[in-house]
This record gives structure tokens, sequence and C-alpha cells, in this order.
């Protein structure tokens, strides 16, 4: 049967419809903005019908594909083999690129690399389902309060506690939230392992894990954790575990805390506090160690410089308004005007500026950030496609082969997270061109949405 396919396939190659593109003609014809593959990769929803040549051609490709599973059954026979190897690494940096989670050339390398990975990916759920529980425990646990001495809850019928308060005691609470803790610090390092690198975000989680860990050790056998005495650091880590394993809540301050620190925010924010000094000493100077109406005025909100800058700061939230102004109002209503200005130019005029310039820098930089991430999924997909280009090295430079990519959607069909139809992948692409890298970049992101136009153009034409 091998030897018919094979003679299949040598008559293929021959086929006046194949022989007919050369090398140099298919180069040609990938750069013509009309050849029928350019214009279904950027024109899908253009319902061009397939020629007759193509749907003959169509007969030979299953030939090939059939000649492809072949080899790859042959190749399944050698568990080591880096042929396998280099397929299934390509599946997971097209993995990696649709989930946008960045790679460098290290990541996924070896076979044990790829097994972390797909571990990881395995124990996701349950690993996320014990976050939950170590955070959840903090509801049911003792307080940390009454950790060393009972007495210190206080009467239950006095002290009000939540009803499931104290139902979880410490010898079982403690050992719950290392299980999780561990499972925590497990899931990061496999991360790192696989993605072939240490990164700002796998730092910060196990150093909050490993911190909280050793506190958990620790009061086991001294009942209060880490020094001091005095703080329990158990209940106040949750908060940092909880965000350094939360994407999304990382995501957001990634982009939040540059935006603060924007030049342009900080120079307003200094705008805004030298005008309440400004103010403040310019009331201390009216209002300060006086001897008419305004004495009151004086003595309560402005008989010094910190105790101005403090009621001028609560007048900024309006909290204390009208009565910081009422002693100095009753006496003159010309006072007016002192608090009028601040409250004006502080609240409605800097503020507001200072909100409209973090908006536009915490917009700026979600962008450069989105930008960052459309980069990271390109060099992840040209990084896959450099792999599939050095399968064959009987091919053109810098081109994907039919039989590559065919042996590749094989191998990529049987993925669990595979949402591409293998069909479309198998039409889109005929035995009379090669794959260039620009569609490459073009075809693999758009076959992964499931609502793809380009793929739905691809079934209706069937």
């Amino acid at each position: 049967m091998e030897t018919s396919l094979q003679h299949d396939s040598d008559n293929m190659v021959r086929s006046p419809l194949i022989g007919a593109a050369s090398p140099s003609n298919r180069s040609s014809q990938i750069s013509k903005p009309g050849s029928p593959l350019v214009r279904q990769l950027k024109a899908a929803s253009v319902h061009d019908h397939r020629s007759a040549e193509q749907r003959a051609l169509a007969g030979h490709t299953h030939l090939l594909k059939c000649q492809v599973s072949l080899e790859l059954d042959a190749h399944r026979q050698d568990s080591s083999s880096e042929y396998i190897l280099s397929l299934e690494r390509a599946c997971l940096l097209i993995r990696c690129a649709q989930l946008h989670v960045p790679t460098i050339p290290s990541s996924l390398k070896t076979k044990r690399q790829m097994c972390a990975y797909k571990v990881i990916k395995m124990l996701q759920w349950p690993v996320d389902l014990l976050l939950l529980v170590y955070m959840a425990s903090y509801l049911f646990e003792v307080p940390s309060w009454c950790w060393l001495e009972a007495h210190r809850c206080g009467d239950e019928s006095v002290v009000m506690r939540a009803p499931l308060s104290s139902t979880l005691p410490l010898r079982l609470s403690r050992p719950l939230q290392m299980v999780c803790l561990v499972s925590l610090v497990g899931r990061t390092m496999l991360d790192a392992y696989a993605m072939g690198s240490l990164g700002v975000r796998c730092t910060a989680s196990l150093l909050a894990d490993i911190f909280a860990l050793l506190d958990n050790i620790v009061a086991v056998f001294n009942h209060y954790g880490l020094p001091p005495k005095e703080i329990y650091w158990s209940p106040l880590l949750r908060p940092f575990v909880f965000l350094s394993h939360f994407q999304s809540c990382q995501r957001f301050l990634g982009d939040a805390l540059p935006a603060m620190f924007h030049p342009a925010v900080l120079d307003l924010l200094f705008l805004q506090c030298a005008f309440l000094a400004i103010w403040a000493w310019f009331g201390l100077l009216l209002f300060g160690n006086t001897k008419d109406g305004t004495a009151d005025e004086g003595r309560e909100h402005f008989s010094d410089f910190h105790t101005s800058a403090l009621s001028l700061f609560t007048l900024f939230t309006t909290a204390n308004f009208p009565d910081i102004m009422m002693s100095a109002y009753t006496f003159s209503r010309f006072y007016f005007a002192y608090f009028c200005i601040y409250v004006v130019f502080s609240l409605y005029i800097f503020f507001n500026v200072l909100l409209a310039a973090m908006f536009t820098s915490y917009k700026q930089q979600v962008n450069r950030t989105h930008k960052a991430g459309q980069e990271a999924t390109i060099d992840t997909l040209q990084e896959g496609f450099q792999i599939l280009v050095d399968l064959d090295p009987d091919g053109r430079e810098g081109f994907i082969t039919l039989r590559t990519w065919m042996a590749f959607s094989d191998v990529y069909s049987k993925t669990p997270d595979c949402t591409w139809d293998v069909d479309s992948m198998l039409e889109l692409f005929d035995p009379s061109y090669y794959i260039s890298l620009e569609m490459w970049l073009l075809a693999v992101p758009e076959l992964a949405q499931p609502t793809s136009s380009l793929r739905h153009h691809l079934q209706d034409e069937k």
C-alpha cells in the first residue's frame, strides 16, 4: 500500500497542475494580490468558488494525507523521535500564542518542559480550587487574636462573631493551608520550568507563597507564626497570595501603577499639593492668632501649619464643609471668598485635570501593553513557524511544505484544546503552494477563532 501511495504521490508531483508552478512561479503567485490563497486569507468574505483544477487537487491532497499518516505512524514507533517532539512543541507554542502567554527561545525546549506544561494545564482547575479554599478558610478558622489566649475573643454573648467563625479548628486549618500553598508553589515552579525563565510574576508568587507557607509551619510549633509575636502574618498575606495568582488583577496593576507614576500625573499631583500648602499658609496668616471675630476660626482650624493643611485637605473632600468656614463667615461674609476659591481650584479644576491625565496615561499604558502582547504573540508564532520550516530540509527555504503542514495538523488536531477545523486547514492550502510566514501569521490566528469568517467561508464552499 505504501508503494501505491508513493506512486500516486510521485504522479501528483509530476501532474501538469502542480508542475506548472515552479518555486519561482510559486513565489510570484504568492505575492500576487489576486492569487486564490491571498484572496481567501485577506478577504474571506468573498465567495470565490474553487476551479475544477482545485477540486481535482483535493483528491491528490487526500492521497498525500494518507501517506503522511503512514509516515507519522512510523515516527510514533520511536517515542524519542525528534520529529514528533518538534511537532508537539510547535503545537504547544501555537497554544501559548492563542492564550497570549509570552515565550522565549528556551520555552518548551525539551520533552520534560513540554510535559511540565501539560501537567500545568491538567491541574489548572484543581489548583485554582485550592486557592479558593485557601482564601475561604479565613471565614471558618479561629480569629488570629484568639490563637494564644482564648479569653481574648471575649464572651460570645457580648462580642459579635460571624456565624461560621471558629468552626474550623487550627489543627485542621493550618495543615489545609499548607496543602494549598504547596500546590501553588508547585504550579509556579512548573510554570517557570516549562517557560524557561523565572519572571517577575513567578518571583512575586513564590515569595508570597513561601512566606505564607513558612509562617504556617512555624505556627505549628509556637502557635503564632513568624516573629514578631504581635503580628499575625498568615491573615495579612492572604491578599498578596491571591493577587500573585490572579492574572486579571496583575494585568490591571501592571497598567495602573506605571500610569500613576507618569511624569504628567506627578506634575499635576505636585501642583495640587503645592496649592494646598500655599493656601494653608495663607489661611494661617489670615486667621491665626487673631483677636477679632475670627479668633474662633483660627483656634479651631488654623492654629498652626499642620492643622491648617489638615483642615484644607478635609475641605478638599468636602467632609467638613461648610462647618470649617462658619465661624469666619459669621463675622464677615467676605471670608467666604477664601474657601470658595480653594474649593473651585483644588476640587473642580486641578483634581479633574489630574483625573484626566491619569486616564490618558492609563489608556496609553494599556495600548502599550496590548501592543507588547501582540508582538510577543507574533514572536511565538514565528518560533513555531521556524520549527515547522526546519522539519523539511528538502523544502524551500523559509516556507512550510504541504507535507509538514499536514503532519502538523494531524498532531495538532489530537490535542484537547484544538479549536481548528482540520478540513478547513487542508482546504486552505493546496499542493501547488508553499506556506509563507505571512500566510502563517494570517491563517493561524484566524482558524483558531470558532467564529472566524474564514472558517465559515471555507465550510460554505464545501
